[in-house]
Parts: structure tokens; sequence; C-alpha cells
């Protein structure tokens, strides 16, 4: 699409396509499953009404993803134009750069509010988030691999804070924190495969950046694989009495796991940009269909 028709689709709609270019920019679907990671461990507990504790903590999650996105896509443009992102707005010529800055220091702010109501620990660690992200994106996106290992920790987070709002049990939550970070590691890992040539030019050093596509693609499968592993585990270890040898569990955890494996074997067999796109949703859905099988084998 150029750069002139993408102007006039944006001056046809008008305050609606404004509107849609701002949910781009935040990713208004991960913001969503974000907040509703938080909700999950509060289900996990079987207590039958969400506390204000857990609620405020959904949105603060919510909000600060918001932010972390439209921040990250402010500093990365650069790198986002050299690798033709085009589902990226700054990329694609709406919103402007300020608009980004603005709708991510906003975010940022309401999230603040949100976490502080919640309580201490939501505060904390939505504190800690918003700041490694500005951190990283602005002076330590050329520290190998300091991409990898911090951006996987938004993966856990969502969950840790609302175990720690809902009072889940620690083993479990534990357990659900550390699955969420190795598939967030293998997500990342992946996900980078697709953005070689513009992070090269923008000095992001990461696994596929440092080696190559096919070295990140297998580094990549075998997190995948022990993600598989560790989906499976609960069912025969003593993580939660409610999951062990529990059959709800483990028809749904079998199939994030058995998908966990053929994402990882489809991604070694082709690791080209495209195909690393097209895994993304993938990936997304494996993560939550195995938090999915927690909640429902500690439900029913």
């Amino acid at each position: 699409m150029t750069q002139e028709t993408l102007t006039e689709t944006k001056e046809s709609h008008g305050a609606l396509g404004s509107l849609g270019a701002i949910l781009r920019l935040i990713r208004i679907e991960y913001c969503l499953l974000g907040a509703a990671a938080v909700l999950a461990p509060w289900l996990m507990t079987g207590n039958p009404v969400p506390g204000g504790a857990v609620l405020l903590s959904s949105a603060a999650v919510f909000l600060v993803a918001a932010g972390c996105y439209a921040f990250d896509d402010y500093f990365d443009r650069g790198c986002d134009a050299a690798n033709e992102r085009w589902d990226r707005p700054l990329v694609s010529g709406s919103p402007t750069p300020r608009v980004a800055l603005a709708v991510g220091t906003l975010a940022f702010l309401l999230s603040a509010i949100a976490a502080l109501l919640a309580g201490a620990s939501t505060a904390i660690i939505v504190a800690l988030g918003a700041v490694l992200a500005i951190v990283y994106n602005r002076w330590l996106q050329g520290r190998f691999p300091l991409k990898n290992i911090l951006l996987a920790g938004a993966f856990p987070a969502p969950l840790v804070i609302g175990g720690l709002a809902a009072d889940t049990p620690q083993p479990l939550l534990l357990y659900c924190a550390g699955l969420a970070y190795v598939i967030g590691l293998s997500f990342e890992v992946m996900i980078d495969i697709a953005d070689i040539a513009g992070d090269r030019v923008g000095g992001v050093v990461t696994l596929a950046t440092r080696y190559d596509a096919r070295v990140a693609s297998h580094v990549a499968a075998a997190l995948y694989a022990a993600g598989a592993v560790l989906i499976l585990l609960p069912f025969f270890l003593t993580v939660d009495a409610r999951l062990q040898w529990d059959p709800v569990f483990l028809g749904i955890a079998g199939v994030a796991a058995l998908s966990s494996l053929l994402l990882g074997r489809s991604l070694v067999t082709d690791h080209s940009p495209g195909k690393v796109l097209a895994l993304k949703t993938r990936a997304f859905a494996i993560l939550h269909v195995s938090i999915l099988a927690f909640v429902a084998g500690a439900l029913l």
C-alpha cells in the first residue's frame, strides 16, 4: 500500500480511523489478554467474586501494556520502517510519533493510579515493568541478551500481579509464572527472527542478530518443547492436588503441549520472516490455552 493511499484512507475515516490507529498502536488485543491473565489466578482460588484489588490490578496491567506498546513503537519506528512493518501504525503514518508519545505517557499515568489503588505489590511490579521498558528501549537495546530476557518477563507479570492480589496458592502461582516465562522467552526469540534486518540497522542485539535465523529458530523450538513438558507435568506431580491425575486438566493441557511442539517444528522447518509473523497468533494462543488448563483443572 502506497503512502498516498494510506493518507487518503486516514482522511476518509476521520476520527474513527484515528481511533483505530491508536488501538493498533497499543495492541488492544494483547492489552485485553494481559488484563484477562490477571483474573486467571483469582479463578484458580475458587472464590466467587474478584476483590477490588484484583479488578484494579487488571486495569493497571491493561494500561501499562498499552503504554509499553506505544513507547515501543515510538522508539523502534526506525527499525520497524527498515523491516517494512506496515502493521505498525507509526510506519504507516498514523498516528504521528507525537500522538504515540502522548498516548504512552497518559497510559502510564493512569496505570500508576490504578496500581497504587490496587496495592503495594501491584504498584511495585507495574512500576518496575514500566521503568524497565523505558530504560531498555532508550539505552539498552545493544546489550546482549537483555532484549529476550527482559521482554519475556512481561508474560508472567500479569499472573504474578493477579496471584498476589487474589492470594492464589504460591506453588501453583510460581509454577504458572515459570511456565509463562519459558513460553514468553520462546516467543521473544522467535519473533526477533522477523526483525533481523531492521534490528541490525538499528543496533538492536538479539539472538537472531548476533547469530542467525537458523540458530534462533532452533533455540525457540527447544524452548517450546520445554514448555510442552512443563504444561503437562502438573498432571503427574503434586504442583496442586486439584490438577494431579485430573482428566479435564490433561485434556486441555495436552492440546496446548501438542500445539507447542508443532509450532516449534514449523519454526525449524520454515523460519522466514513471513512464517514467523504467521505463527505469532498461535504462540499467544498456546500460552492462554495453557493457563485455561490450570484454571479449568482447579475449578472442575
